[in-house]
């Protein structure tokens, strides 16, 4: 009896000296050590920006089709290419990934507030302006030496002329203000104006979510943005209802970490609420395509924004509290993860890349589906391989781990002990819920306390 003690003490010992669970214990979920984010938020990413890239391979291959209607591809490519055209679906869920990060990354370093408005600012002006503004120079360059000697012809046209105007507004981020300058220089760079737009309105939103509720900070955006679509002139071509998916992921995000006390979490409702927005969602895009459209009028695109939006808040939230699905471990997959961190500098830097290698094909290849295979053979993995080099100059050195290592490692514990469960023996409906691991069991649950000094406390 004794030996057997000591050998099951001995392989405890070598397991743990391996880093691996002892015999019997539940996998832990793998976090990323840049950023201890959950990493199907990066695989999600990483779908999102090869969407984009993807889609304005169609727009090169196609350019007559996106500009006039009349489809030059041949019948399988051009049916190949229809669910492409709706790149706007894919920007709408990085906002949602954007507020959901946001708020989640709060409820890892504490309560989900902020606490000290300069230092993040600074966290925010390091993570996207770096590799912003050296996209913009790199776009510019390429406008001069590709896009305007090719801005007779689509689509290249729709990226000049670049004035005083333009090229001011993409230097203050407020490009996306007027349709005459959003798609100027490069194509992409409109939402980034969006993003930081919505960081700079971010205290505040947790403000009225914090003091009010999130249903409160919902109705608060989503009145005032529906008034300036409908009678603000120039406001329904500006996407200003992506604030309205900020919340959506803010909400996700809050309910994950803080669910109702009368019910719980409700992952089956998330899915659910998910597969209902992803059924609006293809309802809205097979009809806009059975029209032969690739663009929609502005009611389509808020109503399909708004119901892919909902499913991809309410998958984050399923995901979050209920981990372990098959669509979560498909966006969990290590390549997908590995592109998906690289994503923001993949998103901005392929729409002057995909214009060298577009005007710099071999004359040999004619044709669109020719021209779509040398795309997808040659232009996609050179574009991606840039796009890290990019990352590792102009992103990757300004963005640290957002917490400190100690904070870091307790906060991915805290995660991974997700979905939340009530305490042994007590209903969801006491008021002694549990909302994270490590919490005592005796202890009722009262407002959670950040670990960090509070010098600056907003709230």
């Amino acid at each position: 009896m004794k030996a057997r003690d000591n050998t099951i003490s001995t392989s405890s010992d070598v397991a743990r000296r391996k880093g691996l669970p002892p015999k019997g214990a539940k996998r832990r979920r793998k976090f990323s050590e840049v950023s201890t984010k959950l990493e199907f938020i990066e695989g999600m990413r990483a779908l999102a920006a090869l969407y984009v890239v993807i889609g304005h391979f169609c727009s090169m291959v196609d350019a007559k089709f996106l500009d006039t209607g009349k489809s030059i591809a041949t019948p399988l490519l051009k049916s190949l290419m229809a669910p492409f055209w709706h790149g706007h679906l894919a920007v709408a869920a990085f906002i949602v990934l954007s507020g959901y990060s946001l708020q989640y990354g709060l409820f890892q370093r504490g309560d989900g507030r902020v606490y000290g408005l300069g230092k993040f600012f600074k966290r925010r002006a390091m993570r996207i302006l770096p590799a912003y503004y050296a996209c913009l120079v790199i776009s510019y360059i390429v406008c001069q030496y590709v896009t305007i000697p090719h801005g007779n012809i689509a689509p290249f046209r729709n990226y000049v002329p670049i004035t005083n105007d333009s090229l001011w507004a993409h230097i203050l981020m407020v490009h996306n203000w007027s349709p005459d300058w959003m798609y100027k220089i490069n194509g992409v760079l409109w939402s980034i104006g969006i993003e930081a737009q919505l960081y700079l309105l971010f205290p505040f939103l947790i403000l009225l979510m914090q003091k009010g509720s999130p249903l409160l900070l919902l109705v608060t955006v989503t009145i005032p943005t529906i008034l300036a679509v409908n009678f603000v002139p120039g406001a329904g071509k500006t996407y200003s209802w992506f604030a309205i998916l900020f919340v959506f992921g803010m909400m996700a995000a809050h309910f994950s970490y803080r669910p109702s006390l009368t019910i719980g979490p409700k992952a089956k409702t998330g899915i659910f609420l998910s597969l209902v927005g992803a059924l609006i969602t293809i309802g809205i895009v097979t009809f806009n395509i059975s029209q032969g459209k690739t663009t929609a009028a502005t009611p389509v695109l808020i109503s399909s924004d708004i119901a892919f939006g909902l499913a991809t808040a309410t998958f984050l939230y399923a995901a979050t509290v209920a981990p372990g699905s098959l669509l979560e471990r498909f966006f969990s997959m290590k390549w997908l993860v590995k592109i998906g961190i690289f994503s923001y500098s993949l998103y901005l830097l392929h729409h002057p890349l995909l214009q060298v290698f577009y005007v710099n094909k071999p004359a040999t290849i004619l044709g669109s589906e020719n021209t779509m295979i040398y795309l997808l053979v040659v232009a996609l993995p050179s574009i991606i391989l840039i796009s890290w080099l990019f990352s590792q100059i102009f992103e990757r050195p300004f963005v640290k781990s957002r917490l400190p290592m100690g904070v870091a490692a307790e906060a991915a514990v805290a995660s991974i002990a997700l979905p939340l469960k009530a305490i042994k023996g007590i209903s969801y409906r006491s008021k002694d819920f549990a909302y994270m691991a490590g919490e005592k069991e005796k202890e009722p649950l009262g407002k959670p306390k950040s670990s960090r000094k509070k010098r600056a406390k907003l709230y």
